[in-house]
């Protein structure tokens, strides 16, 4: 609650100790500032106060603390909108993506593991799902780094299984890490393999999890790299969404 009316009156808000001042209105990760609007929300719905060492500093909201009718936290307006909008694109810019004699997921852990031939064809057989929608999520996350043993059939195949999971309920895990880490590094053969559709939607990705949710000191850097790198598919209605700054 502030006396003045926001933004920037450089007020301490009395029942979070969020500061009021024009960076904190960002919601893309800012530079050097751990306690900005979006992660304060987070933070305030998690433990009563924007950052942790503030919560002896805190009192608790009163009856004549209300808000307004139709606000939302930015999780709510902004964030989850954009999250499930890019799950519904992944879905249709993959939707008939097969596997065929593509690199499976089990056996990519056998690649990994310089097993033999063998090997792999048993590890093959371990991966029954006929559509990538149904690759097992226990799957996904258990074998988070596997989508950088795979070759372009294979990628292309379970990529989407990777980047579905990961905005669902993984966005902190190390398979999404992992996988927008394989997207993004990219050799041209595999890239040549994707349609620009998908290709989009791979970018998308990768400015979502590196620019938008997850916290980053240097979002602003890693933003300008990542349009550097794939110009050709960068959504502008996406980027100037997330308030980045080129």
């Amino acid at each position: 609650m502030f006396k003045a009316k926001p933004p920037g009156t450089g007020e301490f808000c009395e029942i979070c100790f969020w500061e009021d001042v024009p960076i904190e209105w960002r919601y893309v990760n800012k530079a050097d500032y751990l306690g900005h609007l979006h992660f304060a929300q987070r933070n305030f719905a998690e433990f009563g106060a924007c950052l942790a060492m503030y919560k002896g500093d805190v009192r608790k909201p009163s009856s004549a603390d209300l808000r307004a009718e139709n606000w939302k936290t930015i999780d709510e307006a902004f964030v989850d909108p954009e999250r499930f909008a890019l799950i519904d694109e992944i879905g249709m810019a993959f939707c008939d993506v097969e596997r065929g004699d593509g690199v499976t997921l089990h056996e990519a852990d056998v690649i990994d593991g310089y097993g033999t031939e063998k090997m792999r064809k048993a590890a093959r057989l371990l991966d029954k799902e006929s559509s990538w929608k149904g690759v097992p999520a226990r799957d996904i996350q258990r074998y988070s780094w596997v989508l950088s043993f795979m070759d372009a059939k294979g990628f292309r195949y379970y990529v989407p299984a990777y980047m579905t999971w990961s905005l669902k309920s993984g966005l902190d895990s190390d398979s999404c890490q992992h996988a927008g880490f394989s997207i993004d590094q990219m050799y041209p053969d595999k890239r040549a393999a994707f349609s620009p559709r998908e290709l989009q939607a791979m970018v998308r990705f990768l400015f979502f999890v590196n620019c938008f949710v997850q916290f980053r000191f240097d979002a602003d850097q890693c933003a300008k790299k990542l349009k550097t790198r794939w110009a050709e598919f960068c959504d502008e209605e996406m980027i100037a969404r997330f308030r980045i700054p080129f």
